[in-house]
């Protein structure tokens, strides 16, 4: 599985809520390419709306993903005014069917009067993942007490839960 080298622990994955929270910006728990939805040789894109939630300006700017199976426009200087939001586009290049995994990574200043009044950064995960087939059972199942050489039966409900 490609996966994005993580040497950046002091950069923290934050959920929608912990975004908001910190820096007032709302950017989703993550971006999926679900499994079903790509194939292997083909470019699928998907839009990542980062908002200002907050009621000061935010400057942003972004890393590209590591990794080559992701790629992003170029990163520029984004100013964001309260409410107000940008697009961004994430094209995914897949060369084998395989799960990938890979994080955009951003660095927010927080303006506060004209000034910087604080500044962070965060990653936000980029993933990619493929059917699979899964099942939920029971954990235990109480065939009760059976004589020897004799058989019992017992109905339990068994449910798909993977996406094949």
């Amino acid at each position: 599985m490609p996966a994005a080298v993580d040497d950046d622990v002091a950069c923290p994955v934050l959920n929608r809520v912990e975004q908001q929270r910190n820096f007032g910006i709302d950017c989703g728990d993550e971006i999926l390419f679900a499994a079903g939805a790509w194939a292997p040789g083909g470019e699928h894109t998907k839009k990542l709306h980062v908002k200002n939630v907050s009621n000061r300006t935010l400057k942003l700017k972004y890393d590209l993903p590591r990794t080559k199976y992701f790629s992003m426009e170029f990163p520029l200087l984004i100013t964001l005014s309260p409410g107000t939001s940008r697009i961004l586009d994430i094209a995914f290049r897949p060369v084998q069917y395989e799960e990938y995994d890979d994080y955009i990574r951003f660095l927010v200043h927080i303006i506060d009067g004209g000034v910087k009044a604080t500044s962070g950064s965060f990653r936000l995960p980029v993933k990619a993942r493929i059917s699979m087939l899964n099942t939920d059972i029971p954990t235990g199942i109480d065939f009760g007490f059976c004589p020897t050489a004799e058989t019992t039966e017992f109905k339990f409900s068994l449910k798909s839960t993977g996406q094949i």
